[in-house]
C-alpha cells in the first residue's frame, strides 16, 4: 500500500493526532489531506513528485483532480498555490531548516491567492495557523523579490538555453547563445543571457532577476542543439512562462533557434515559422535583423538633440510623449524616452517621477499604490522628491499619503486573515473611505457579532456530548437509571474483555472429555482387567485436569491461546511421571478440571450477555434520546451562528 510523502522533503508522513501528520524525516507538521481511497493518495504523491522536479503544470493537474472530487480539501488547495508560484523547499545545510524558494514569480500577492483563501477556509486550529505562518513567509519572500525586480532595468530580449550537458561540459546552445548576446548587445539591444547577466549575482537568488527579464522582454530566443534540452527543468520553466505572458501581450514574440536539429523537434506550443537554423549561411545576420524589427529598434531612436551645435529638441514635448506612452501602457517605450531625457537633463524631477511609474508599470499614483509601498525608498522617488517643482511635490505628498493608507489597508486585510477582527476594525474605521474598506468594516462587525454569539453558544452548551448526557439525565431519569444499572451489572461480572472469546468452548470440550472417559471405561471393562481400566480412566482424567488448568491460566492472561500452549506443556510433563503418580493425580484433580471448565463458561457467557445488554440498550434507547437533544440544540443555534460553528 502506498504511503503519503512529505511536500517539503519527500519523507514518509505519519499520523500523530486526528488529521495532523508529521514527517518522519524533517519533522514538518501539517494538515493531512482528505484521503478516502488509494487513488487520491496516489494523486497526492504524483503531484508532490512533479512539483519536486519542477514540472509544476503536471503537478497542478494532479492536485486539480483531487479538488474535483473534494472542493474542501485544504491541503490540495495549498499545493495548487505552491504550483502556481513554483514553490519548492530546499534544506539549509547550516540550520537544517527547509526554506521556500520561488521559481515562478508573478506580481499577484500570495495572500490574495484564491487557493490560499480556500485552504484557510477549509482548515482550522493548528493547521490553519501553519498555513497563515507559511503564507506570510512566502509573502515576505515575494516582496523581497519584487524589490529586486524594481531596481532592474527592462530587457528587450531573453535568451533561453541549457548551459551544460550531463557530463558538465558546455552545450553548443550556450556558445551560440553567447554569440547572439554579443551581436545584439553591440547594436544597443538589452539582452538577458544568464551565463553573463547573472555572473555578478553569485550567492543571491536568481529568480527575481529571471522574472524581471521575462516580464519586460519583447522577444524570447529558445536556443537548442538537442531536442531533450527543450524539456530541461529551467528551460521549459522559462519558455512556458513566456508563452503565458504572450497570451496577455500580443506584441511579444518567441523564436526557436536551433543547430543541427530538426525544427519540428520543438514542442508544438513554440511556433517555428520564424525559427532560425544557425547552421545556415547568413543565419546570424537574419536573426539579428528579425530581433531588431520585433524589438522596434530597426527604426531610428527618438533623439532629444541633433548633431553638435544644433538646436536642442523640446524636453517638455518629449515628456508629453512619455505621458501618452504611460496612458497606453507602453512602459518600455516610455523608459527609452526617459533614459534619453535624463541623459540631457539629469535633474528633471518630472522625468524621475515618470521613471517611477514606468518601472512599476503604473499609469498614475493610484495604480502605483497597488504595486506595493517599498518604492518610496527607491532612487527614482527620492530624485523626483529632490528635483521636483511645487506641483510635483504635491503629487508626491499625495503618493506618500496613499502609501500610508494602503499600508494600513493591507495590514487590516492581514489581521482579518488572522481573525483579529477587532484590531482590523479599528484600523479600517480610520480609512473608511478608502478602496472597499467600508465592506471590510461590515465584514469585521459581522464577524465580531458572530464571535459573541458563538461565545454565548459555548457558554450555554459547552461540550456537546457532556451537554447531551446532562440533559438526558434530567429529562429521562428512568432510562438513565436503567443504563446505570446495566453498566453496574456488567461491571460486577468483573471479567476481562477477552473472556468473551471463551464462550461455550470450555464446557463443550469438558463434555467431550467425559464422553471419551466413559467410552474408555466401557471398552476396557469389556476387555477385562480392573487395574488396567482404572489406569486408563485416570489418564483420561489427567487430560481433563490439564484442560481445566489450561483454561484457568488462559483466563488469568485473558488469552485462549495462552491456555492452549499450557495444555501441551502440562500434558507433556505429566506423561513423564510414573503411572501410580499419574493415577493419583488424575483421580484427585479430574473433577477440579471439570469445575474450572464450567466456571470459565459461566463467567464468559454471563459477562458477554451483560456487555451486550448494556451496549444494545445504549444503542437502541439512549443514543436516540441524546441525538434528539442535540438536534434541538442545532435547530435553535444553527440559524444564529451557522451550522459549521456548532
Amino acid at each position: 500500500m502506498a504511503v503519503l510523502k512529505c511536500k517539503m522533503c519527500g519523507g514518509q508522513i505519519k499520523v500523530i493526532d486526528g488529521r495532523i501528520g508529521e514527517c518522519e524525516d524533517c519533522g514538518t507538521r501539517g494538515l493531512l489531506p482528505l484521503i478516502n481511497e488509494e487513488r487520491i493518495l496516489t494523486l497526492y504523491n504524483r503531484g508532490n513528485h512533479f512539483r519536486d522536479v519542477g514540472e509544476y503544470d503536471r503537478a497542478y493537474s494532479a492536485y486539480q483532480s483531487i479538488i474535483a472530487e473534494n472542493r474542501d480539501d485544504a491541503e490540495a488547495h495549498w499545493c495548487l498555490l505552491l504550483c502556481r508560484y513554483g514553490i519548492n523547499y530546499v534544506k539549509d545545510e547550516r540550520t537544517g531548516e527547509f526554506r521556500p524558494t520561488i521559481s515562478r514569480m508573478n506580481r499577484s500577492p500570495i495572500l490574495e491567492d484564491p487557493d490560499y483563501r480556500a485552504a484557510i477556509r477549509c482548515s482550522e486550529g493548528e493547521s490553519r495557523e501553519q498555513y497563515i505562518r507559511e503564507a506570510k513567509k512566502l509573502f515576505d519572500l515575494q516582496n523581497r523579490f519584487l524589490e529586486i525586480m524594481k531596481k532592474e532595468s527592462p530587457y528587450d530580449v531573453f535568451i533561453c538555453f541549457k548551459a551544460e550537458n550531463e557530463d558538465r561540459t558546455r552545450t553548443e546552445a550556450s556558445r551560440i547563445g553567447q554569440d547572439i548576446y554579443e551581436e545584439l548587445t553591440a547594436r544597443g539591444i538589452r539582452v538577458f543571457f544568464s551565463r553573463i547577466t547573472l555572473e555578478d549575482k553569485i550567492g543571491e537568488e536568481f529568480e527575481p532577476y529571471i522574472f524581471s527579464a521575462l516580464y519586460t522582454a519583447k522577444v524570447m530566443l529558445v536556443v537548442a542543439d538537442k531536442p531533450e534540452q527543450l524539456n530541461a527543468r529551467w528551460v521549459k520553466n522559462e519558455w512556458i512562462r513566456f508563452l503565458a505572458l504572450m497570451d496577455e501581450d500580443s506584441s511579444r514574440a518567441i523564436l526557436p533557434v536551433f543547430y543541427k536539429m530538426d525544427p519540428y523537434d520543438f514542442p508544438p506550443e513554440i511556433p517555428t515559422v520564424q525559427g532560425q537554423d544557425m547552421s545556415a549561411l547568413g543565419a546570424m545576420q537574419n536573426l539579428v535583423s528579425n530581433v531588431m524589427e520585433l524589438c522596434g529598434k530597426a527604426k531610428e531612436k527618438i533623439r532629444l538633440t541633433t548633431g553638435p551645435g544644433e538646436r536642442k529638441l523640446d524636453v517638455e514635448n518629449a515628456l508629453r510623449r512619455v505621458e501618452i506612452d504611460l496612458e497606453d501602457r507602453a512602459f518600455n517605450d516610455a523608459m527609452i524616452r526617459l533614459e534619453e531625457i535624463l541623459e540631457v537633463d539629469e535633474e528633471n524631477g518630472d522625468a524621475w517621477y515618470y521613471v517611477l511609474l514606468a518601472l512599476n508599470e503604473a499609469a498614475d499614483n493610484r495604480e502605483l499604490v497597488t504595486k506595493g509601498c517599498l518604492w518610496t525608498e527607491d532612487e527614482s522617488f527620492l530624485k523626483a522628491r529632490q528635483y521636483g517643482d511645487d506641483e510635483l511635490q504635491i503629487k508626491l505628498d499625495e503618493l506618500s499619503a496613499f502609501c500610508d493608507v494602503e499600508f494600513r489597508y493591507r495590514s487590516a486585510e492581514l489581521l482579518i486573515i488572522k481573525k483579529k477582527y477587532q484590531e482590523a476594525l479599528e484600523i479600517l474605521q480610520e480609512i473608511a473611505d478608502y478602496n472597499d474598506a467600508a465592506a471590510l468594516i461590515r465584514e469585521c462587525e459581522s464577524k465580531l457579532e458572530l464571535k459573541k454569539k458563538i461565545a454565548a453558544y459555548r457558554k450555554e452548551i459547552g461540550n456537546r456530548a457532556e451537554y447531551a448526557e446532562r440533559v438526558r439525565k434530567e429529562r429521562y431519569p428512568r432510562e438513565s437509571e436503567k443504563l446505570e444499572r446495566l453498566r453496574e451489572k456488567a461491571r460486577r461480572k468483573n471479567a476481562p474483555v477477552d473472556w468473551l472469546d471463551f464462550g461455550y468452548k470450555p464446557l463443550v470440550i469438558m463434555i467431550i472429555v467425559w464422553v471419551v472417559y466413559f467410552l474408555v471405561l466401557v471398552n476396557l471393562g469389556e476387555a477385562g482387567g480392573e487395574a488396567e481400566s482404572k489406569l486408563y480412566a485416570a489418564l483420561v482424567f489427567v487430560f481433563a485436569v490439564d484442560l481445566g488448568i489450561s483454561c484457568f491460566i488462559g483466563s488469568l492472561f485473558s488469552s485462549f491461546w495462552t491456555g492452549a500452549i499450557c495444555f501441551g506443556v502440562i500434558l507433556f510433563g505429566l506423561s513423564k511421571l510414573p503411572d501410580s503418580v499419574t493415577v493419583t493425580i488424575g483421580m484427585v484433580l479430574g473433577v477440579i478440571g471439570s469445575l474450572v471448565c464450567i466456571y470459565a463458561t459461566v463467567k464468559s457467557v454471563g459477562f458477554s450477555k451483560g456487555w451486550d445488554a448494556e451496549e444494545n440498550y445504549y444503542k437502541n434507547v439512549i443514543r436516540p434520546l441524546e441525538a434528539q437533544i442535540l438536534n434541538e440544540v442545532d435547530q435553535k443555534w444553527a440559524p444564529i451562528i451557522g451550522r459549521e460553528n456548532l
